[in-house]
């Protein structure tokens, strides 16, 4: 055998195992970035809220999940058709554009001396009415105020429970589909009505 064509042979070998091993790493840093991309675009969006209100304060789901229940009240700040396919245990679902006065009027006295929590799909809506709520409070109001960190996006993708009318539940309105990106379990993603 030549020289020449020993070294092409070589060089092809070469080649096929560069070949395999960028098409190896392209493929795993691909898989690496479908993970991460719903936490760091869940983390990215949250950091985005937190610069647009800052004085809101949130509390992350592992902190609220370690909470006892008879410590805080939780509100849904989403749409009846996300509410409808799963929430948080013992959530009262509000409007997203009610006003602060308006839910100090309805819900004032089931704050005495507890946490109300608020969330949304990602926390940008809870915010909103998180800041709204603080806006209209008194100032002698004595209990805390606070956003869920990530929504119910973090929750959901901590696998915490959800339920719906029927009980509990897996499924989660996505919302749309750039948001339902940052959903690790999408496969539970559903815009329909519950099924018998």
């Amino acid at each position: 055998m030549s020289y020449a064509l020993k070294n092409s042979r070589s060089l092809i070998d070469v080649s096929r195992s560069v070949f395999v091993l960028v098409t190896a790493l392209a493929m795993s840093a691909c898989a690496v970035e479908t993970v991460s991309l719903e936490t760091s675009a869940l983390g990215e969006t949250h950091n985005k809220i937190v610069q647009k209100f800052g004085n809101v304060k949130h509390i992350s789901s592992t902190d609220l999940i370690a909470m006892p229940s008879d410590q805080y009240v939780i509100f849904d700040v989403r749409e009846v058709e996300e509410f409808e396919i799963s929430h948080l245990q013992d959530a009262i679902r509000l409007d997203p554009d009610m006003n602060g006065e308006a839910f100090l009027k309805a819900y004032s006295h089931r704050l005495e001396n507890k946490t109300a929590v608020f969330y949304c799909s990602v926390g940008m809506r809870s915010s909103m009415m998180v800041d709204r709520v603080q806006r209209a409070l008194p100032e002698q109001h004595s209990g805390s105020i606070l956003n869920l960190q990530g929504g119910i996006f973090a929750w959901h993708n901590q696998s915490y429970p959800l339920q719906n009318s029927r009980g509990d539940t897996d499924a989660i309105h996505p919302y749309n589909a750039f948001w339902g990106r940052m959903l690790k379990r999408r496969e539970k993603t559903s815009y329909g009505t519950i099924e018998d």
